[in-house]
């Protein structure tokens, strides 16, 4: 383990929590097979992640708990607290007893079928928008359906293999919310399931310490830097070429990943 394997963990899990792309899939292992001790800086990678996420939304989460002093409470925190408890009881339930994994290859397949419901989306329309509609009161607001729906979503990817923006910017999509929209209450809501994933992370070998901080800066600049181009990329293109390029994405990667 050096600087080189933590690099290449700060890329890879700066990458793939907010990209249609498993960490786990055949495509990242098939073309990370020639590293190695790579996935010893998981924990501060997954780390720096994570921190870039919390300070992404530094803004919003601040004025959700200053007006939730004076009980006026934004739709963003209600849809993140029923997202998140949803994710909770999913995900806890699949870490802590089944414990299920995907293989590499079979983690690509599924991840590019609902990939496939994203494209469909982009021109079928939203799934769950005739009945989602009734439930919001402005069309960008998340309903309750989106966060029970999406927060069960997020629970699923604690099955190994499984892309969590796939499964959570699918179920938003599907449930008629914007491109941009969707992508940002799929950042907002990744703290509390990456929380839930380095819980019940093991405790691999501890490396120096400046080592280790280069993988949490390397994942924390690459997320936020990708966080804001995602965003921005979705407003350029508008839902349904987003839609197409975000859910064709993770077609690709499962066909790159059986050809290579």
């Amino acid at each position: 383990m050096g600087y080189g394997a933590a690099l290449i963990a700060g890329i890879l899990w700066g990458l793939t929590p907010w990209l249609p792309v498993s960490d786990s899939g055949n495509f990242a292992t098939s073309l990370l097979s020639g590293f190695t001790g790579y996935g010893g800086y998981f924990i501060p990678a997954y780390l720096g992640a994570l921190m870039a996420a919390l300070y992404h939304f530094r803004n919003e989460i601040s004025e959700g708990l200053r007006r939730l002093l004076f009980r006026d409470v934004r739709v963003e925190m209600k849809f993140l607290f029923y997202s998140s408890m949803f994710t909770i009881l999913v995900g806890f339930v699949l870490y802590a007893g089944l414990k299920a994994r995907l293989s590499p290859v079979m983690a690509d397949a599924v991840n590019a079928v609902v990939g496939l419901l994203i494209m469909l989306c982009a021109f079928a329309g939203p799934l769950a928008g005739n009945i989602n509609v009734e439930m919001k009161g402005h069309p960008d607001d998340p309903s309750l359906m989106d966060a029970i729906v999406s927060g069960i979503a997020q629970g699923f990817a604690a099955v190994g293999g499984l892309s969590r923006p796939v499964l959570t910017v699918g179920s938003l999509l599907a449930g008629g919310l914007r491109a941009k929209r969707a992508l940002e209450l799929s950042f907002m809501m990744a703290p509390v399931f990456m929380t839930l994933r380095l819980l019940f992370t093991g405790s691999p070998p501890t490396p120096p310490m400046p080592v280790a901080f280069s993988a949490f800066l390397t994942a924390f600049v690459v997320s936020l830097l990708l966080m804001n181009g995602l965003l921005m990329l979705a407003e350029k293109l508008g839902n349904r070429r987003f839609s197409l390029l975000f859910g064709g994405t993770a077609v690709l990667v499962c066909v790159v990943g059986v050809i290579i």
